[in-house]
C-alpha cells in the first residue's frame, strides 16, 4: 500500500518523464523501501486521467434495510400480485430495499419461485390435428411393434440472434405451481435456422442455414443432405431391426416449405409411396415412405 503523499509523487514523476518504467525506476531509487512496479504506475496514472484523483475508489455501501412493517410487506404482495414475473431484483430496485428482505416476505407468506415453461405457440385447429396425428401413429405401432425404428422424425428450429427469454432467469412467484407456459415465436427478424432428425439411435444433422426456410432451400436439403445421410444411418445401423429403403419412413410436419410444388414433386418422385397430397400436408404432420 502507498500512501496518498507516494501516490501524488508518482503522478508527478510520470508527469516529467512520460514514461511508465522510468517513473517506476525513479521512485524505486527514492523509495527502496516501497517499490512499485511498471503495472502499478500504469494503474495509478489510468485512475486519475479517469477520475482526477488518487484516492480509492468508495465501496458502494449495502442497500439500507427497511424495517418490515405492514406497509412494506402489503407493497411487495402488492407488486407481485400485480406482476407475478417481476424479479427479486427488481423488487428490490423498485421498493429501496435488500433482496433477502424481499425474499423473506415473500417466503413468509408462502410464495415460491416456479420455472416458466417456452412453449411453441399454437394456432386454431393444430390440437386436433396433433391429437389426430397421435392417434394414427398409436395405431400403427399397435399394428407394428418396430414402427418407430423405422421413421425419421424431423423437424426445424430458430435461434434468435437478437435475445430471447433466458428460462433459467425466468420465474413465476405464486403460493402454488401455476404451470405456467410462456408462447415463444419462431419467425424474428435476425435468426439462424437449424434442421435435425432423429432415426433410431441416430441423430441426423444437425444442419445450419440462415434466414427463413423456403421451398428452395428445403429441397435443396432434401437432395444434398438430407437423404445421404439418411442412407448412411440405414448402412450403419446396428440395432437389429432389418431397415432399407423400402421400409423406412421420413415425418415431417406441416410448415409451408414443405409443401411447396417443387418439393412434392422430389417426393412424389424419389419416395412414391407417400402418396401424400395438398390436404394431407396441410392437415398437420405427415410421413413419407421411403
Amino acid at each position: 500500500m502507498h500512501s496518498i503523499e507516494e501516490r501524488v509523487e508518482i503522478i508527478f514523476l510520470y508527469g516529467s518523464t512520460k514514461c511508465l518504467a522510468e517513473t517506476a525506476r525513479q521512485f524505486n531509487v527514492l523509495h527502496p523501501e516501497n517499490n512499485v512496479q511498471k503495472s502499478y504506475v500504469k494503474h495509478l496514472v489510468d485512475k486519475f486521467r479517469e477520475t482526477g484523483s488518487v484516492n480509492d475508489k468508495k465501496k458502494p455501501g449495502r442497500i439500507a434495510e427497511v424495517v418490515q412493517n405492514e406497509n412494506t410487506k402489503i407493497t411487495v404482495l402488492g407488486m407481485v400480485a400485480n406482476d407475478p414475473t417481476q424479479s427479486l431484483k427488481t423488487l428490490s430496485e423498485n421498493l429501496g430495499i435488500s433482496r433477502q428482505s424481499v425474499w423473506r416476505i415473500l417466503k413468509n407468506h408462502k410464495y415460491k419461485p416456479f420455472k416458466m415453461s417456452i412453449v411453441q405457440e399454437l394456432g386454431e385447429g393444430d390440437e386436433d390435428r396433433r391429437l389426430e396425428f397421435c392417434e394414427t401413429i398409436l395405431e400403427k405401432i399397435n399394428a407394428n411393434a418396430d414402427l418407430i425404428k423405422h421413421i425419421v422424425f424431423s423437424d426445424e428450429s430458430s435461434f434468435s440472434l437478437s435475445g430471447e427469454v433466458n428460462t433459467q432467469n425466468c420465474r413465476y412467484w405464486s403460493d402454488s405451481n401455476p404451470h405456467v407456459l410462456r408462447h415463444g415465436h419462431t419467425q424474428w427478424p435476425q435468426k439462424i435456422n437449424v434442421w435435425a432428425g432423429i432415426f433410431g439411435d441416430h441423430v441426423i444433422g444437425p444442419i445450419f442455414f440462415e434466414g427463413n426456410l423456403t421451398g428452395e432451400k428445403y429441397l435443396a436439403m432434401l437432395q444434398n443432405v438430407i437423404q445421404p445421410l439418411v442412407v448412411r444411418a440405414i448402412e450403419d445401423n446396428d440395432n437389429h431391426t432389418e431397415l432399407d429403403e423400402e421400409n423406412v419412413f421420413f415425418q415431417q410436419d406441416g410448415a409451408p416449405a414443405h409443401y411447396t410444388i417443387p418439393v412434392r414433386e422430389y417426393l412424389d418422385r424419389e419416395y412414391p409411396g407417400s402418396g401424400l397430397d395438398v390436404v394431407d400436408l396441410l392437415n398437420g404432420p405427415q410421413d413419407h415412405q421411403i
